[in-house]
């Protein structure tokens, strides 16, 4: 993809207490501005965005000894219209296609999510897989509540990490600390007690990382009249067959997971894509996964949902658009994947942000399937 000059392009500058540090430094590098932020936040209580004159107050959050930022409720519309944190909140999505109450957004910028994951069942039910929701995903209908695939979506968008700008980089480090930026509630529990969202592994912080897995598995094993289970977030190693079970394993974590046969079959002929690109070293195959343990003691899978992404973690619905979104950051381009989160709402591919006027991207990747093309066509007409 040729690079081309795009128009209005503005430098994120973010103000704490009186220090002007770049957006994109501090994504970078947030812990070279961790006295800069305590500062800001016991002087001042918030940071300011000065995308437009004045500037506008920006939360200051404290996640596992990093610090991160988030719109002031309420304020997304005020800011620059090419900020980010104006985009993201502007951006389509799936959310938009659940009932009354499956996510609820707060004034105070927390949010509660109701999952069809029971995250809590009585010790005495029957043990297996989870049974999905037969909610309705299209025709104009609505679920009553937030799928796998739905809260994975919603949490990758939350962390503006279905979003590119020019000069960003991004690994699984960068991804995580932006996902456990979450305040709120998943079917009443809180998201830091049944969220694990598997850090990235560095022997200096092994002893941190031991002590939160041995804290997360601990609620799993808590006695009581309810077994209890709980969320885990990682990109894909591996998937091996045995006898009864696929082994699962994911990056940067030790311990494996055993999953039914049936489980996995269903979680890939959802995603084929993913699926397929398992393998794929420029792919990234994320896995949410409902887990517990065992009688044996050993960690189960009774749900899994898979999403392809790309190079640099952006949703890809296919390897088309995982090859489309490289080719975009490549090209230095600012854009956009919008998410469907359960749905079937038509969206654009990809939404480019760095030029006036409406521009969309659609990837055709199967130009010789009469059948297919109609369907990519219709949109348009």
């Amino acid at each position: 993809m040729e690079h081309v000059a795009h128009n209005e392009r503005i430098d994120q500058r973010i103000d704490l207490a009186g220090q002007s540090i770049l957006l994109e430094d501090f994504l970078s590098e947030p812990t070279r501005y961790r006295r800069m932020f305590e500062l800001a936040k016991a002087t001042q209580g918030h940071a300011r965005c000065m995308c437009v004159s004045g500037g506008r107050r920006l939360q200051i959050r404290l996640r596992e000894g990093l610090y991160h930022l988030a719109v002031w409720p309420g304020d997304a519309l005020s800011h620059h219209r090419r900020c980010t944190f104006r985009t993201r909140a502007e951006a389509e999505s799936g959310r938009k296609g659940y009932a009354k109450g499956a996510i609820i957004e707060k004034p105070d910028g927390t949010v509660d999510i109701s999952a069809d994951i029971p995250l809590k069942v009585r010790v005495e039910a029957r043990n297996g897989p989870v049974e999905r929701s037969e909610d309705p995903k299209g025709g104009g209908q609505t679920r009553a509540k937030v799928g796998m695939l739905g809260l994975l979506h919603s949490l990758w968008e939350r962390a503006g990490l279905n979003e590119w700008r020019p000069r960003w980089t991004r690994d699984w480090w960068r991804c995580r600390r932006e996902l456990i930026n979450l305040d709120g509630n998943v079917n009443g529990e809180s998201v830091e007690d049944v969220m694990y969202c598997v850090p990235a592994w560095r022997e200096s912080e092994r002893v941190g990382i031991e002590r939160g897995w041995a804290r997360f598995r601990a609620r799993l094993e808590a006695p009581g009249d309810f077994r209890f289970r709980g969320i885990v977030i990682g990109e894909l190693k591996s998937m091996e067959l045995s006898k009864y079970s696929f082994k699962v394993k994911l990056k940067h974590h030790m311990h494996p997971f055993f999953v039914d046969k049936a489980v996995v079959e269903r979680a890939e002929r959802s995603a084929p894509p993913a699926a397929a690109q398992r393998d794929n070293p420029s792919a990234h195959v994320i896995v949410i996964m409902v887990v517990e343990v065992s009688r044996s003691g050993t960690l189960r899978g009774v749900d899994l949902s898979l999403m392809l992404t790309s190079r640099h973690y952006i949703p890809a619905d296919s390897s088309y658009e995982m090859q489309m979104a490289d080719a975009l950051v490549d090209a230095g381009r600012m854009f956009t994947k919008p998410l469907r989160y359960d749905g079937a709402a038509e969206f654009p591919d990809f939404r480019i942000q760095d030029q006036e006027g409406e521009c969309v991207v659609e990837v055709w990747g199967m130009m010789g399937n009469p059948a297919y093309f109609g369907e990519v066509e219709r949109p348009f007409r």
